[in-house]
């Protein structure tokens, strides 16, 4: 965890909220997603600009295909929970943020107990939120302050009654890039231990290259000096073409994948199926079942 978070509320978690909120009062339905909640932790003057004038701040956030990154993301996370919340007893989201999903999926999720982990200074800016503004807290969500790179994540999940060996869903949304390799080695070998057959895991990533600053993709140095700069660095990344080899080591098998292309053609593409809103080419969603 960067120094920074430890300290202050993530920036990278409010950026990721940020566009919730625009893309929630957004008039095009392209780029429509469903957190209605996201403008409650945004800042008054915020939310003003993106409920009255969204295609102004639409055509400002889009700027090298991020926005259009983080609305996808959100959609297609939703989509799971839409989609297969039934199928899961536990649901662990990691680096949680201002996710809202333990709320807006409360009727899909009522069978089920949900974990959110994140830094303390996060989280608790959350929360305190969510109490300011009367909104009540799921009986089932329960809250886990974490420093991933210096805290035991068993020791945290047997804490709060986190149980070993049933089918499980697990979210790490926009996490991945800050850890450093040997934080990511330890989390997704305990997630592997303590996950029921047919458990999933959805996660993104982006790829080595980015690390590597080799400046292959368009906006790629924009967005690693960018992270840079508020002291979230960009530390871990995937080789393209390679999610196969590292889901195997911890006994996933990849469901699913959506990298820019196919993330362009599902949300962003018009009748004639030509894409007219490209997302940014660094990144990649997975979605992985435990065999």
């Amino acid at each position: 965890m960067s120094k920074r978070i430890k300290v202050k509320v993530s920036k990278t978690a409010q950026l990721t909220c940020g566009a919730r909120a625009l893309s929630y009062y957004s008039k095009d339905n392209y780029y429509k997603s469903d957190d209605y909640l996201a403008p409650i932790f945004m800042s008054p003057f915020f939310v003003f600009i993106v409920k009255h004038f969204p295609n102004f701040a639409s055509r400002f956030a889009s700027k090298g295909g991020g926005y259009e990154y983080l609305v996808s993301r959100t959609r297609v996370i939703d989509e799971i929970f839409k989609n297969h919340s039934k199928s899961f007893q536990q649901v662990l989201i990691l680096g949680a943020g201002f996710d809202s999903r333990a709320i807006r999926f409360n009727n899909e999720l009522s069978h089920a107990t949900i974990f959110e982990l994140d830094a303390p200074i996060t989280q608790n800016t959350k929360i305190n939120k969510l109490r300011e503004k009367n909104i009540e807290l799921p009986s089932n969500l329960k809250f886990i302050p974490v420093d991933f790179t210096e805290e035991s994540l068993p020791q945290k999940l047997d804490e709060v009654g986190f149980k070993k060996g049933i089918t499980s869903l697990y979210i790490l949304e926009g996490l991945t890039c800050y850890l450093d390799p040997e934080t990511i080695n330890t989390i997704f070998d305990q997630i592997s231990e303590y996950s029921g057959k047919d458990s999933m895991i959805v996660f993104d990533y982006i790829y080595s290259s980015v690390i590597r600053q080799e400046n292959i993709y368009k906006d790629e140095e924009r967005v690693y000096q960018g992270a840079a700069k508020i002291g979230e660095k960009l530390t871990f990344g995937i080789e393209k073409g390679q999610i196969k080899q590292f889901l195997s080591k911890y006994k996933f098998e990849l469901v699913d994948e959506f990298d820019s292309n196919r993330l362009g053609k599902k949300y962003y593409s018009n009748e004639k199926g030509k894409i007219f809103a490209p997302v940014i080419g660094i990144h990649s969603i997975v979605i992985a079942r435990k065999i």
